[in-house]
């Protein structure tokens, strides 16, 4: 038993962690930049690319992404320049409470399998 919650830990990991290089691998290579829409000079875009660390190697970028994510930091939102843990922290009660309240709505509805125990 120990060994199948291991080897099933260890699949769950890889998979976090094949999902996580996916993604990250497919945002960077799309062309162009997530401030070229904002109309700013190119100076300003180099800047900001450069104060958010895009003008690195991507494997750089990589490196210092995942580094991050094993802290917990999520980085910095580009658009309001805030923590995305902030950001992520703001929004969780609410999250939260529509959570438990889909929990209670579907236990205590009729027919529930919950009211019949």
């Amino acid at each position: 038993m120990v060994r199948y919650i291991i080897k099933r830990l260890f699949i769950g990991v890889v998979t976090i962690w094949a999902l996580i290089t996916i993604t990250f691998f497919l945002i960077r290579i799309m062309p162009g930049s997530p401030f070229e829409a904002d109309n700013l000079s190119q100076s300003a875009i180099e800047q900001l690319e450069s104060t958010y660390g895009l003008d690195e190697p991507m494997w750089k970028q990589y490196i210092l992404y995942m580094e991050n994510l094993m802290h917990g930091d999520l980085g910095i939102s580009y658009k309001k320049n805030v923590s995305v843990n902030t950001l992520i922290a703001r929004g969780f009660p609410y999250t939260l409470s529509i959570g438990l309240l889909s929990i209670a709505v579907s236990a205590f509805r009729a027919g529930s399998a919950w009211l019949v125990r």
